[in-house]
């Protein structure tokens, strides 16, 4: 083999091997544009279902989503820049469909303005009362339970009879948004603090009824069980009814004291006697 046949050969050879690695690096290149394109840019933070207005934001409520840069706003929140947690226990302000990005404009986190009219059921009010280490449970109370409100007052008598001291049950099974300033019910229920208000959720109609109990007398809560067998709160109408037919929303003095109970039955008496009738008179 004479040496121009020797150098064909080597030519085509480097030819061949030249060939090679640009294919090899053309389709290295073409499969990278192509990955690139299959795979989002960023992930975004969206609603994983729909949530309603006034509704809390849970985790499984969220996921992570791919999203195109060309489409992607300063307000979304960013996989790596933004945490899922910065927005467990968030009230969305306005309804999100599934798939919708969240920021920080359409959720109200605990403690911003606004929280607590946001986590108000709709036709709802708040209104709120002072407590003392006493008549607040020394504290036991928390965002998310459910209290009566009994009121401790002194009713008069007529021109003769005897003041009288009562004790009744005003309004049942409210529920608490807040203590103090906390509304956040996800926290630990372990350690109690003396608190000096109460804000309660109610309705317009048990909005007054508070305002007249807070003037009658001394306002002590008595914590429900979460266990109860009433899981909705009565209406005022309901408990008018309930009132009327069970004694039990009422106790009297008298039904504590025992010397209270003999004063009011010493004295004299006379039964009257009118036809059919008949009535007792004490002096």
């Amino acid at each position: 083999m004479n040496l121009r046949t020797l150098m064909m050969i080597g030519t085509a050879l480097v030819a061949a091997v030249m060939t090679a690695l640009f294919a090899r690096g053309w389709l290295n290149s073409e499969r990278a544009a192509m990955a690139s394109n299959g795979k989002p840019a960023h992930y975004i933070l969206v609603a994983k279902k729909n949530i309603p207005a006034g509704k809390f934001i849970k985790r499984e409520n969220m996921r992570w989503q791919g999203w195109p840069k060309g489409s992607l706003s300063p307000a979304y929140v960013v996989k790596g820049k933004g945490k899922m947690s910065d927005f467990d226990g968030a009230v969305v302000r306005r309804g999100l469909a599934g798939g919708q990005p969240l920021s920080k404009a359409v959720v109200v986190r605990p403690g911003e303005q606004g929280f607590l009219s946001a986590v108000l059921t709709p036709g709802k009010r708040a209104v709120s009362i002072r407590v003392n280490a006493i008549t607040g449970i020394s504290g036991f109370v928390f965002p998310g339970d459910r209290v009566d409100l009994i009121l401790t007052h002194v009713v008069r008598g007529g021109t003769k009879g005897a003041s009288r001291l009562v004790s009744e049950t005003a309004l049942q099974d409210i529920r608490v948004i807040a203590v103090d300033q906390n509304t956040n019910d996800q926290k630990s229920k372990t350690k109690a603090t003396i608190a000096k208000t109460v804000t309660f959720e109610v309705t317009p109609k048990q909005v007054e009824k508070v305002s007249i109990v807070t003037r009658l007398g001394q306002i002590s809560l008595s914590l429900r069980s979460l266990a109860s067998e009433s899981k909705e709160s009565d209406s005022t109408e309901q408990q008018i009814v309930m009132h009327k037919k069970n004694r039990a929303g009422l106790t009297l003095d008298t039904e504590v004291s025992r010397v209270l109970g003999r004063s009011n039955s010493r004295g004299g008496g006379m039964q009257v006697v009118r036809g059919s009738k008949v009535q007792e008179q004490r002096y």
